[in-house]
């Protein structure tokens, strides 16, 4: 990274992670930006020699601010990668046409790098596939230690101290439907960018369903077992008896997406999900997997894996 030039949009842990790597890789800091900076970034951007821009920031506006410094980046010719997912959720008819133009794999599954090889899978346009997936680590990682026996304050305050969970929550609650509301998000990313070939879809058309209080304590019983399982298949397939519903759509190009609580523990149909803070996408192409059946899984969430897939994706940029 010697002698390259980048800018960093986002004070918070990934955009300070993003901070002390590329100083340590010996490449020099050209800016270092809050979210609010728009004016002076789209004036920084007329110097010459920036090699990327790094956008880190929260999603706390429907994507408003993170379309804006994508659309500058990418009118300038100066490759953005980006870990936000509301710009690609809700303004993806922006960019449908335009994902050569920057960096973006970050914004699902953190270093897992689910969104390539998602869109390297469905190439081709199959047409029997079902995709079953974890797309939250924070709330895989709280599930999977309540279902340990761990109750469910002591495991998001974990979850909290890790810097695994979205900020701005005031207990547990808002916690949880906080990374719902991550989830959807992610569900419509995957499906802009990787699924669908003209249309696009935004979270509202999800309608998610948020956690009450008392839907809560029945899955954050210790040890009951339920786990957030998100699915996109070309057939409507009923949710379990015990599903605790998130959201559902039928988009126009065929594909029914799920989101649902499942309860897990002891089955062999969820044998294949992952622990802690792994995500996992899990792919079965051809009626009942007659042709074959991949398997992703890796950290899902945290500072650490999600800069290092937004580095190595720059490092590896051909535009």
């Amino acid at each position: 990274m010697k002698g390259k030039r980048v800018g960093i949009i986002g004070r918070g842990k990934i955009g300070s992670s993003l901070y002390e790597k590329f100083t340590g890789l010996g490449a020099t800091i050209a800016f270092y930006y809050g979210r609010s900076e728009e004016v002076l970034f789209a004036s920084t951007l007329r110097e010459n020699g920036i090699d990327g821009v790094f956008l880190a920031i929260p999603t706390t506006d429907k994507g408003i601010s993170a379309a804006r410094y994508i659309e500058t980046s990418v009118n300038a010719g100066i490759p953005i990668f980006t870990c936000e997912k509301g710009a690609l959720a809700y303004h993806a008819h922006k960019f449908k046409k335009r994902l050569p133009e920057f960096g973006y794999s970050a914004a699902v599954g953190g270093g897992t790098m689910i969104l390539p090889y998602l869109t390297q899978r469905m190439r081709g346009g199959k047409q029997e596939v079902t995709i079953r997936g974890v797309m939250n680590g924070t709330l895989n990682y709280i599930f999977d230690q309540v279902s340990r026996g761990v109750t469910l304050g002591a495991a998001s305050s974990e979850a909290e101290r890790l810097g695994f969970a979205e900020p701005g929550a005031t207990n547990v609650l808002s916690l949880i439907n906080g990374e719902l509301a991550d989830v959807s998000m992610k569900a419509c990313v995957l499906h802009n960018v990787a699924l669908s070939h003209e249309e696009v879809i935004t979270p509202d058309v999800l309608d998610t369903s948020y956690l009450s209080d008392e839907e809560l304590e029945a899955i954050g019983e210790p040890g009951s077992g339920y786990r957030l399982v998100i699915s996109f298949t070309k057939r409507l397939k009923k949710e379990d008896s015990d599903a605790i519903h998130v959201f559902s759509h039928a988009t126009g190009e065929g594909w029914y997406i799920q989101g649902q609580f499942v309860r897990a523990n002891g089955s062999s149909r969820y044998a294949w999900l992952p622990v802690g803070v792994e995500n996992v996408l899990v792919v079965e192409e051809g009626k009942l997997g007659i042709d074959g059946r991949y398997r992703l899984y890796g950290d899902g969430a945290g500072a650490g894996p999600t800069t290092s897939a937004m580095i190595n994706e720059f490092a590896s940029w051909k535009k």
